[in-house]
């Protein structure tokens, strides 16, 4: 079937294409999905691995630029303290997502008010 027509094409394989893909073609519509990077076994994960943690700061690191595999491209990250997760392959970042969910405090609810960035919260911290 490499010359089928489909009727949507993703690109990108992560948390959000694949879930896409995923929905639509469970309802019953022709999808193709495309993504830069291979499919990575799970039994090569780092954490598979007593050397887990020197593997996560090098060959499995979040940032392309240290990683260096081949389906990834350098990220200029010189004028910003934020480094991107990035991992280019079938499932994209949630490959190296860590469960990592910073709590809210009071003042990310005023950025626009405290910083002149984004939008304010309609409602504070303490309502929520």
């Amino acid at each position: 079937m490499p010359n089928e027509p489909v009727g949507i094409l993703i690109i990108g394989a992560g948390a959000s294409g694949a879930a896409f893909a995923w929905s639509i073609a469970d309802a019953g519509m022709s999808v193709l999905c495309l993504e830069q990077g291979p499919w990575i076994k799970q039994s090569d994960y780092p954490t598979n691995n007593l050397d887990w943690e020197s593997r996560a700061a090098t060959e499995w690191s979040s940032s392309p630029n240290i990683r260096g595999m081949p389906a990834d491209y350098p990220v200029n990250q010189d004028d910003t303290p934020i480094s991107p997760l990035m991992f280019n392959a079938v499932g994209g970042s949630t490959i190296a997502w860590a469960a990592h969910f910073p709590r809210l405090k009071p003042r990310d609810f005023r950025v626009h008010s405290d910083d002149g960035v984004a939008a304010d919260w309609p409602i504070d911290y303490e309502t929520l």
